[in-house]
C-alpha cells in the first residue's frame, strides 16, 4: 500500500477513497476515487522489465 500513497504524493492528487483491484496478477492495480468525484485507475508494475513493456504497449 505504501507504493500507491507514494503515487498519490507525486502526482499530487486530491483522493477520497483508495481501493485494491484484486482481478490483477502481474501488476498492483488501485482504484482511485478523486474529490472531483472521478475514478482512476493507477497500475504498478512489480518490475522495471514490466513497467518498461507496458509503455511500450501504451507508446503502440
Amino acid at each position: 500500500m505504501s507504493s500507491i500513497l507514494k503515487v498519490i504524493e507525486k502526482l499530487k492528487l486530491n483522493v477520497l477513497n483508495v481501493e485494491d483491484v484484486p482481478e490483477s496478477f502481474s501488476s498492483d492495480v488501485y482504484k482511485l476515487t478523486l474529490a472531483s468525484g472521478e475514478n482512476v485507475f493507477v497500475k504498478i508494475p512489480f518490475n522495471k522489465d514490466k513497467l518498461f513493456r507496458e509503455f511500450q504497449m501504451l507508446e503502440t
